[in-house]
């Protein structure tokens, strides 16, 4: 069996997480099996006890508030483990774990990196992977749209490293509604997985 897998970019709170959770819920109505992997959560299970004794809460915290605390410290401690591994060090840990792994999708919902030849983003292209980028945008009380910005600069260069070669693009509201959020991720089964036109 030839898996598909199908890693997901943005920045902080686009929605990543949310494509992949949808996008797994409608392949599975098909029959399909999928599994999601995180490449950060091994930097979750290392910070985790640090993160807690400092900062009085888990790593794996869902709170965005929480998150945007410790956020420079999972991208300093990240930063230093890729560059010590030319960016293999979480794709290496995947690999380990994929080696038993039978489900036909792979959704891997943070994909960052496009800076070493072996980084996340050109390890998917090699396993022929696709790669969907995920924006989101807000409207104001008089219908402005702005577009959800970067929550630091890190983020803002590794995304335009890559963000223009995706194979496609996600762009919701936040605050949408389920169905709302449904319809691109239908859209992308019907056009990017099953090669509808």
């Amino acid at each position: 069996m030839q898996r598909k897998i199908i890693g997901i970019g943005g920045y902080a709170r686009s929605g990543k997480d949310t494509f992949a959770t949808l996008l797994k819920e409608e392949l599975e109505k098909t029959g399909k099996t999928v599994s999601i992997y995180h490449l950060g959560y091994e930097l979750k299970f290392i910070l985790d006890d640090f993160v807690k004794t400092n900062f009085g809460f888990s790593a794996f915290t869902k709170l965005t508030h929480e998150k945007a605390e410790i956020r420079n410290l999972f991208v300093t401690v990240a930063d230093i483990l890729r560059k010590r591994t030319k960016g293999t060090y979480f794709v290496k840990k995947l690999e380990a774990k994929l080696l038993d792994e039978n489900s036909e999708y792979i959704l891997i919902p943070d994909v960052r990196f496009a800076e070493y030849p072996e980084d996340e983003f050109f390890w998917i292209k090699k396993q022929d992977g696709k790669y969907v980028h995920v924006g989101a945008y807000t409207t104001g009380p008089s219908g402005e749209v702005s577009p959800l910005e970067a929550p630091n600069n890190t983020e803002l260069s590794n995304y335009a490293k890559f963000s223009d070669q995706a194979d496609a693009s996600i762009l919701w509201r936040i605050g949408a509604s389920r169905d709302e959020l449904l319809q691109p991720v239908r859209r992308f089964i019907h056009y990017e997985l099953n090669g509808s036109n």
